[in-house]
């Protein structure tokens, strides 16, 4: 059995401990996003040479330990904290607050620079936004993204009443759609776009 050296992170912490420019992780699975989102809340954790362990497991890290956690993370992440269908949107949690979010910013980072491990069912416009700032999100990009966070059949409708569907039918279940995101009226087809976006 190989082990992490003894002054290394227990698992019930949830810190890192460095060693000049390495820094040892045992993570819990159970409650890898809380371990991973504490431990990525100091921004020196991206300068060091992170090594990860399993709480309670065999192994020390290799690369495929240190991606495990990434993808886990993210799964868990995922399941948890985002919304909608084909791609998710993280949600705003009221016990995030903006360490919580930095915390995210660097376990993407670090996923992505240490083992090219980036979570793909991110919302195209989220990930724009977050690695070039929500000025570089462009109103296609927002709109593509919208209709992938959208369900097929409410993609449908909204594309019906943006070509000037004026059907009622087509008006009420817009207006169920957009219920949902807090718009309680039917905007005009001219409208429409701008109301999404």
């Amino acid at each position: 059995m190989h082990q992490l050296p003894p002054n290394s992170i227990a698992a019930s912490s949830s810190s890192p401990l460095q060693h000049s420019d390495m820094c040892y992780l045992t993570l819990r699975k159970v409650v890898i996003v809380e371990d991973m989102m504490q431990a990525f809340k100091d921004p020196s954790i991206l300068n060091a040479s992170l090594k990860i362990a399993f709480a309670d497991e065999a192994g020390a890290d290799v690369s495929v330990v240190s991606r495990d956690a990434y993808a886990a993370f993210w799964v868990g992440f995922l399941q948890n904290h985002a919304e909608e269908e084909l791609e998710r949107v993280p949600a705003l949690c009221p016990e995030y607050g903006r360490d919580e979010w930095e915390s995210l910013g660097r376990i993407l980072l670090k996923g992505y620079v240490d083992h090219s491990y980036f979570p793909t069912q991110l919302s195209f416009a989220f990930v724009v936004a977050v690695v070039h700032g929500e000025s570089a999100v462009t109103p296609k990009v927002l709109l593509d993204s919208f209709f992938s966070y959208v369900a097929s059949f409410e993609k449908d409708v909204i594309i019906a009443a943006m070509n000037g569907s004026i059907e009622e039918e087509v008006q009420n279940e817009l207006l169920e759609i957009l219920s949902k995101m807090g718009c309680h009226t039917v905007p005009s087809p001219d409208d429409t776009k701008s109301t999404i976006l």
